[in-house]
């Protein structure tokens, strides 16, 4: 069985047509009704950093509620994860009848996107730009994100019929190829939360972020540490970074995780892919049987910003 999506980009009598909207990089990012934490959790954090010649704009199935009337776009399709590849399509569609666009970059709710580094994605001798995936699966992740040049997502928009269930990423991703999009693979863009972005890295998305870890991500990408301990692992030596914020991050590594201390000092580091750590206080260290950390002279205690996170709360 076969979805019809409707046709948005058909042209209207001359009369009434109106002038599309030019911006180098159309962003779009696919959400649904039920969603509506995640969206605020995307206009908190990254969208808080707009970028001259970028366009953002969520899209849904189904009627827009007002409040959110600004910046997302409704579309008249089925509001439900089966239902996805419609929904994307009828947004190519419709970003195609309303911007004079020169690229389109397709992202999820849960996607942190850093907007300054985006247009160095652009490379006009692609014409898909995807994660490292594409290189094996020929589609990219549609939570790390892809980048489309116009000529793609048109003959895209030209298809009228589309399964009625499937990966979107997997369907539109197979469709540019057929249709001639030259496929770049890169590191930049990331399917999962296993890495953040910061100023010491060249990431520009990390997919699967909830509310929570959209916020820890928009804290690494933009603010300093409040205090930095140098760690000796039986593994590893590296500064651990710890913000105000009960979260923290290795300086080398894509490892982060929070942190909290407790009344007797115990400092707990709660990895986000690896197992808690309990690490006693001795004089400026902490430190298990395998693991210790140190404090610079000059810089704040952990002591120090727990007093701070107790005052914020």
């Amino acid at each position: 069985m076969d979805i019809i999506v409707p046709d948005q980009s058909k042209k209207m009598p001359a009369p009434f047509k109106k002038k599309r909207k030019k911006v180098p990089i159309l962003v779009g990012i696919c959400s649904s009704q039920k969603y509506l934490e995640k969206r605020n959790a995307v206009r908190e954090t990254w969208l808080t950093h707009p970028q001259e010649g970028i366009k953002c704009l969520f899209f849904l199935g189904g009627d827009v509620p007002e409040q959110e009337l600004d910046d997302t776009i409704g579309l008249d399709v089925p509001d439900t994860y089966n239902a996805l590849p419609a929904k994307v399509l009828a947004f190519f569609r419709y970003a195609l009848k309303h911007y004079e666009f020169e690229w389109l970059f397709k992202c999820d709710e849960d996607t942190y996107l850093d907007l300054s580094r985006l247009p160095e994605l652009a490379d006009t001798r692609y014409g898909m730009i995807g994660d490292m995936t594409l290189v094996n699966r020929n589609f990219p992740s549609g939570g790390a994100g892809y980048m489309l040049s116009r000529r793609i997502v048109e003959k895209i928009a030209a298809r009228q019929n589309i399964p009625s269930c499937g990966a979107e990423d997997v369907l539109l991703g197979g469709i540019a190829l057929e249709e001639g999009a030259i496929p770049h693979a890169t590191h930049r863009l990331f399917p999962s939360n296993t890495k953040y972005l910061s100023p010491e890295n060249d990431m520009v998305s990390v997919h699967w972020c909830s509310p929570e870890l959209m916020k820890m991500m928009e804290v690494f990408r933009h603010q300093k540490p409040d205090t930095i301990y140098r760690g000796q692992h039986d593994h590893w030596k590296d500064d651990l970074l710890f913000y105000k914020e009960g979260i923290f991050r290795r300086s080398s590594s894509s490892c982060y995780g929070w942190w909290s201390l407790s009344d007797d000092n115990m400092l707990t580091l709660r990895w986000k892919m690896w197992q808690e750590e309990y690490l006693m206080q001795n004089g400026k260290r902490f430190h298990t049987q395998t693991f210790e950390l140190e404090k610079g002279d000059t810089l704040p205690s952990l002591q120090n910003l727990q007093q701070s996170k107790t005052k914020k709360r």
